[in-house]
């Protein structure tokens, strides 16, 4: 599903109707009220480094967190490397480099 906006993908995820990769400012107030829950824990991106932070929580109404699908995909995500297919192969280049 293609949303065309934040907040409809905010009222989307809140009905239930998967899951929303929604602003840290716009999730703030559901996830302190319990509405929705974030997966990996609303501390996660604070154990990242700060030029890696993406300023988005992947959140789901807490019930999805059962249903097999959800449970693969936020398992995917968190296995997946984010880095930008540039940054990868500039590190694969730097780790070939043999100082010369």
């Amino acid at each position: 599903m293609q949303l065309q906006d934040a907040a409809t993908m905010r009222r989307a995820t809140l009905a239930g109707l998967g899951i929303g990769l929604i602003s840290t400012i716009d999730a703030a107030e559901d996830l302190k009220l319990g509405k929705l829950v974030a997966p990996f824990g609303a501390e996660a991106m604070h154990r990242m480094p700060e030029e890696q932070i993406p300023g988005f929580y992947l959140v789901l109404p807490k019930a999805h967190r059962r249903v097999k699908t959800i449970a693969a995909f936020c398992r995917w995500t968190l296995a997946e490397s984010w880095d930008s297919p540039d940054e990868r192969e500039i590190r694969r280049l730097a780790g070939g480099m043999d100082g010369k």
